[in-house]
């Protein structure tokens, strides 16, 4: 699934509350307007065999706010950009979630960063 795509599906369906996929970075730009997924409590999201580094902010832009997410599972093999942790991290700062239970698989840094920054 393309990044944009994620962006439209939670701007579409406004009760989902379980979403798992693996995106690719489809080189546009999200979908103008804002974004609040208020049914969404799980989100797991990894990267697509083929895909590129970049997409992280194509999705985590400064629009989306999800405030009852109780698990993410973000599986981002390549290395991290400021960039994209700073996308991350005004998500989860404007969204004030509940969070539960994060992954972020093979990020150790991460884990520990949004540990202390997130779960309440």
């Amino acid at each position: 699934m393309y990044d944009y795509e994620f962006v439209l599906l939670l701007q579409l369906a406004e009760n989902l509350e379980r979403f798992d996929a693996a995106l690719i970075d489809s080189g546009g730009t999200p979908p103008e307007g804002s974004v609040t997924a208020s049914c969404l409590r799980d989100l797991r999201l990894s990267a697509h065999a083929d895909a590129f580094t970049g997409w992280v902010v194509n999705v985590f832009t400064p629009n989306l706010t999800l405030p009852a997410l109780e698990t993410f599972v973000l599986v981002y093999p390549a290395g991290w950009l400021d960039t994209e942790v700073h996308c991350l991290r005004e998500v989860f700062e404007r969204s004030q979630c509940p969070l539960k239970e994060l992954r972020l698989p093979g990020s150790d840094f991460l884990d520990e960063w949004f540990k202390s920054l997130a779960i309440h």
